[in-house]
């Protein structure tokens, strides 16, 4: 009894067996639909954080002008101030003279 495989039966087999190996990857692979829908969602993302990007920005542009009328209501506050500080000073300076000349 010859136990020998034929060549082209050992060939063919071969070649279903890689035939059939390369084709169960490929269909593990995804397909046009999963890819373009992978694209549409992050494509939709970048559009959805750059609206909530613009919307914020928007709203500090509007705010624009309101912090420009309470920085200069603190630059008043500010000026005052400083005016009462500098008369205490002046005060506590003749406190001291007082105080060393005795």
């Amino acid at each position: 009894m010859d136990t020998s495989v034929n060549m082209k039966d050992y060939v063919d087999a071969r070649d279903d067996a890689i035939e059939s190996r390369l084709s169960t990857k490929l269909d593990k692979l995804p397909t046009r639909s999963t890819v373009w829908g992978a694209v549409a969602t992050g494509v939709g993302l970048i559009l959805a954080a750059l609206a909530f990007g613009g919307d914020r920005f928007d709203g500090g542009v509007g705010a624009g002008g309101l912090l420009q009328d309470q920085a200069g209501k603190q630059a008043a506050t500010d000026e005052a101030q400083d005016a009462k500080l500098e008369l205490m000073n002046q005060k506590l300076d003749i406190l001291i003279k007082q105080t060393a000349d005795k």
